[in-house]
Order: structure tokens, then sequence, then C-alpha cells
């Protein structure tokens, strides 16, 4: 609608403009808040490129009030540039959303994640193995083994029941024989004992070849706690980014 875009030009002035004011934002953030991290790129013909944002208060909670965990995703820009919002959020002692930092960028590729991750990894400074969770995204598993220690990059198990799901659906799968089989798969993901992770693998094996080979192709050292190499402190999801992107949405 004509009149409500005009009341946000109007409130927030023009897209361009503030693209512009983006080195003056920087400056002033890093004076105003000591030790907060504001830095930014530009490409070739000095247009923006990419914004990385992370107050001291933030770097300095997670290193001493969080779990090691952080939690990682994308969301979509809808402004009339486009482009993407990357951002990690951890859970403090009262087991609530503390964000971390965020960034603004032309997209979810390699080079934009690991962009985001190195700035992250430089500025937290902490010596715990941090453990990284996000979904299976393609870009994101190789933007963290080549920051972070890709052993200790955990996936979101609601994503990779997601994932069976949809490979369930297209071997055509009886409704009964799926419900068996994603049973199974919760064992797979949950029990700390490699013994009964075997056992429910085998049993994948006897009720369907198929999904048994998906299993074994879905890096389950990266999903199944007993195989999993870090601490995910029963924390098995990636909901949290989620709930930040749906926290932000007005915004974005």
């Amino acid at each position: 609608m004509a009149g409500e875009r005009e009341l946000k030009i109007l409130l927030n002035g023009f897209a361009n403009d503030s693209y512009k004011l983006i080195p003056w934002l920087c400056k002033k953030l890093v004076e105003t808040n000591p030790g907060a991290v504001a830095t930014f790129t530009v490409d070739d013909s000095g247009m923006f490129n990419q914004l990385f944002v992370a107050f001291n208060s933030s770097l300095h909670g997670f290193r001493v009030g969080c779990c090691p965990m952080l939690f990682i995703d994308a969301a979509h820009l809808k402004g009339n540039y486009q482009g993407q919002l990357l951002a990690t959020n951890a859970y403090d002692a009262n087991n609530q959303r503390f964000p971390v930092a965020f960034a603004v960028v032309s997209s979810k590729s390699i080079p934009d994640w690991t962009w985001f991750l190195e700035n992250l990894k430089i500025k937290l400074n902490d010596d715990r193995k941090v453990v990284i969770v996000s979904d299976r995204n393609t870009s994101i598993r190789h933007a963290v083994e080549i920051v972070f220690d890709s052993e200790y990059h955990a996936f979101c198990s609601r994503h990779l029941m997601e994932n069976l799901k949809g490979c369930m659906r297209r071997l055509r799968l009886l409704k009964a024989k799926k419900e068996v089989i994603e049973d199974y798969v919760n064992q797979l993901i949950y029990t700390r004992d490699t013994v009964k992770f075997d056992l429910y693998l085998s049993k994948i094996h006897n009720q369907n070849l198929d999904i048994y080979g998906w299993i074994l192709d879905s890096d389950p050292p990266h999903w199944a706690n007993s195989l999993f190499k870090g601490r995910r402190h029963d924390k098995f999801t990636s909901n949290l980014a989620e709930s930040f992107n749906a926290w932000v949405l007005e915004a974005r």
C-alpha cells in the first residue's frame, strides 16, 4: 500500500541513504560501546558487500555465562536490496535466547558464511570447545569445516527428521513402516549408548535398505548423541536460531 510505504520512508528514510551511513554507524557503535565490533566490506566498485556486528556485552556474556553452543541460521531480508541476515544465538544460564552476533551479507554462499564465522571466532576468543548447531545446509557445513573443528558441528535433529520423511515419501513406504522407522531414528538420535545405536541401526537395515543407506550417508557423527565428539547439553535442534528469525521478522 502506497500510504504504508510512504509512512515507512518518513520514519526510516530511504534504504540507499541507510547504506551510505554504514561507515559512520560502525564508527559510532565502536566509540559508544567499548569492546564492540562493527566491521564492513565493500566490493571493487565501492558498493556495500558485508557487515558484521557484535556488542561487547554479547561476546563477554557468551564467554562467562552461556552454554558453549552457538546456533546459527540465515534469514531473508525483504527490503529493496534483499540480502541475508546471518545470526548466531546461545542459551544463557536461564535457558533463554542470548543473541551473540549478526551479519548482513548478499547471499548464503560459502564465502559469506566463512567471513561471518571467521569474524565470530576471532572476536569470541573463547578457549572452550564450542559446538556449532545448524541445519545441514551445504554452505554452512563447508564454512564450519574451514573455520571451526568440523567434529563439533551438530546437525539439527528436526531438520534431519524432515529430510527422512521426505525420503520415505519418495520411496512410497506404508504409514505403519514409516512410523516404525521414525521411532528407530529417534532412538539413534538420542541414545548415549553406542551399543543401542548399533542395535537400532540394524533394525533399520532389516526394515528398508534404502533408508539404511540414507542414514549412513547423512553423517551420523554430526547428529547421533552417542557418536558426537562434543557435548550437546540436551540441545538437539536449531529452533533457537529460527526463533530469533521470527523475533526480528518485522525488522527484516
